[in-house]
């Protein structure tokens, strides 16, 4: 159980492997995970993402930040405090975005549902028949 002025000390050091230490530990406070969660590396980002203390509002914005990129997302969906509000927000910005002439909506629903149905390995015809 490492006190937090030492997991403030190690979420700064230069060497990405020792900030994911700190971004791995589940006593890291949450002042420490949110700065984190901002790192450089995507395998410290990635190590906050999959965190069981990270509260939802912190991971609510990781995503925003880093849902095209795989290796986030599979620590991310990996996380036991993810919500459905979280995933329900992430596909409400999507169809934004559709909304704005980014993306075409059956485009944008096919790849969502693409995505998640591989980073969580079940057959893509599990999440149409849950919709």
């Amino acid at each position: 159980h490492a006190p937090v002025t030492v997991l403030e000390t190690l979420a700064s050091d230069d060497a990405y492997d020792v900030r994911e230490f700190a971004a791995d530990n589940i006593n890291t406070p949450p002042h420490v995970l949110e700065l984190l969660s901002k790192d450089e590396d995507v395998r410290v980002r990635s190590s906050v993402a999959m965190n069981k203390s990270t509260p939802a509002h912190i991971l609510e914005a990781m995503l925003e930040v880093n849902e095209d990129n795989e290796e986030f997302m599979i620590s991310f969906l990996r996380n036991p405090n993810l919500s459905v509000d979280i995933l329900s927000n992430a596909v409400m910005r999507e169809l934004d975005r559709a909304d704005e002439g980014e993306r075409n909506p059956l485009q944008n629903f096919m790849a969502l549902r693409d995505t998640f149905s591989r980073l969580l390995k079940l057959p893509v015809g599990t999440l149409v028949a849950l919709s």
